[in-house]
């Protein structure tokens, strides 16, 4: 099980890392005296002696001789503040993965046989090291990945603060114990988490949201009627990576639609209600500028159940050339009696393609100036870095030529800043799909 980077699974780490700064601050009290002694005149001096610092209970270290001096931890609790407060800046999780953050509260005491020197003086150190060092930091080694994976090391800090404790509730707390009274403090130690598991992962942001209201009660065409025509585009930007695969999209209300691309229409009567198109809505035409009308049934896409409000159409391989058309849905192929029945029309755009590019998630840098595709037409065709218009002629920088339907070759102008271009085309006006980027 992963847990989260955050607290620690083991509170004896915390007194350790007390106990590290107390054996640092015994060995550099500023009054002991150098070696081999203290001048006679210098009675402030202290001859250094030995001073044990444990996580023991002081009940139990009296035995051991010399100077103890006990840091135990004797009482913890739940701390109030953070009990259903997240400690990642994120909301609250729920149990297990809420940490549960605590007050640890420990007894500093010292104990030297017939010594009261002894004890006073490592009380001294011990108080004067813990005040100066309010904030402990230490490195919690925490399973973060699953086993069999190495143990990492996790940054943690607590705070450390000189509790104000009446004499009576001290002697309450050595009459607690088979030892006699010695002197004593209460420090307490916050806020310490103990380690909690990876919590689930919150719910993904609504990326999109569509509303449907059924349009089949619109008035205007009982038998039939389109609405409109819908396509998302989705392409890869320049930076895209393994480590940050996303792709970029959009949505076209108006859209252009290249070969071998899906478009789906809105409408309403299109269907029978069993999947079929309706017989009087069966048929799909393509209108061009001049009005002429072409079947093009064969663009319903296969397989795919046609909806009372809408269907899906493929364009094909071999469509027509680029530019801006209609759409509509009828009953026969003949025209001009009573029988014949014919939907209003809606625009669309067939737009020339862009093939080759890698699969995300390989970057889109274009690494030559050929770029391959259909449906391109010399004298009809744009090319753009971004704003920057290329102009059809003869191979030089800030040209490009159309070799044929399937190939474009291009030269980058001079004089523009380093940086990712996207590389744009268009062909009687319609501009393709986001596709290539070059690099300057």
């Amino acid at each position: 099980m992963a847990l989260n980077a955050l607290g620690v699974l083991d509170l004896s780490v915390v007194t350790d890392a007390l106990i590290d700064l107390l054996n640092n601050d015994v060995n550099d009290w500023p009054l002991w005296a150098p070696a081999g002694g203290a001048p006679a005149e210098d009675l402030n001096r202290v001859n250094k002696f030995t001073i044990n610092v444990t996580g023991a209970a002081p009940d139990t270290v009296r035995s051991l001789g010399e100077c103890q001096l006990s840091l135990y931890l004797f009482h913890v609790s739940s701390n109030p503040y953070l009990r259903n407060s997240p400690a990642t800046g994120q909301r609250a999780q729920t149990v297990p993965a809420q940490p549960l953050g605590l007050d640890l509260y420990y007894v500093l005491s010292a104990f030297a046989a017939d010594n009261y020197h002894q004890e006073q003086q490592a009380m001294s150190i011990a108080m004067r090291c813990l005040h100066q060092n309010p904030i402990v930091r230490a490195l919690v080694q925490i399973p973060v990945t699953p086993p069999p994976a190495p143990l990492t090391p996790v940054p943690e800090e607590f705070t450390l603060t000189l509790e104000v404790e009446s004499v009576d509730s001290l002697s309450r707390l050595w009459q607690s114990v088979t030892s006699s009274m010695r002197l004593a403090a209460i420090y307490k130690v916050s806020v310490v988490f103990i380690t909690p598991p990876v919590p689930a992962a919150l719910a993904a942001q609504v990326q999109q949201l569509n509303l449907a209201i059924d349009p089949a009660t619109l008035p205007f065409a009982a038998s039939g009627q389109l609405i409109g025509a819908y396509r998302k585009v989705v392409y890869s930007p320049p930076t895209i990576s393994a480590a940050n695969p996303k792709q970029a999209s959009y949505d076209s209300a108006v859209p252009s639609v290249a070969p071998g691309q899906n478009l789906l229409l809105f409408g309403a009567g299109l269907s029978d209600g069993a999947g079929h198109p309706n017989p009087i809505a069966k048929r799909l035409f393509l209108i061009d500028a001049s009005g002429t009308e072409t079947e093009v049934t064969s663009w319903l896409a296969a397989g795919t159940a046609v909806l009372d409000s809408r269907l899906m159409i493929l364009a094909p391989v071999k469509a027509p050339p680029a530019g801006v058309y209609q759409l509509a849905v009828g009953s026969d192929v003949k025209l001009g009696d009573a029988t014949t029945y014919r939907s209003n029309a809606v625009p669309i755009a067939i737009a020339p393609a862009v093939t080759g590019l890698p699969p995300p998630p390989t970057p889109p840098i274009l690494a030559s100036g050929t770029v391959k595709g259909a449906g391109f037409i010399s004298g009809k065709t744009e090319v753009l870095l971004e704003t920057v218009a290329l102009a059809e002629g003869p191979p030089q920088p800030g040209n490009f030529q159309v070799v044929d339907s399937a190939t474009i070759k291009f030269q980058q102008p001079a004089g523009l800043s380093a940086g990712f271009y996207a590389l744009r085309l268009r062909v009687n006006k319609v501009e393709a799909d986001p596709s290539w980027w070059v690099s300057i």
